[in-house]
């Protein structure tokens, strides 16, 4: 199916290590050391799998909504919603 506005994105055609590298340049995420980033690499693709999992819903009419990748996409939920974001942006000192 050919996306639209109303399409929700398939990330599933996509290589994992090309989606990470690509999503890493789209939103300046650097980290630390190895094991910071794949750790980060670890939530990113469980990411992926509650994207793939709300997405298939809404294809399926069983939801009103489709998800996609943004910039909190390497936080786990409790980062997200009290701030404890531990990746950073290149610029940051």
């Amino acid at each position: 199916m050919p996306e639209t506005k109303d399409t929700p994105p398939d990330y599933s055609k996509t290589p994992i290590d090309q989606l990470w590298a690509d999503w890493k340049a789209e939103h300046s995420k650097t980290y630390e050391t190895k094991e910071e980033e794949e750790r980060r690499l670890g939530i990113f693709k469980k990411t992926l799998e509650v994207i793939a999992n709300a997405n298939a819903r809404y294809v399926s009419g069983e939801s009103t909504y489709y998800c996609g990748l943004n910039q909190f996409a390497d936080l786990e939920s409790h980062e997200v919603c009290c701030g404890g974001a531990r990746s950073r942006k290149r610029d940051d000192k």
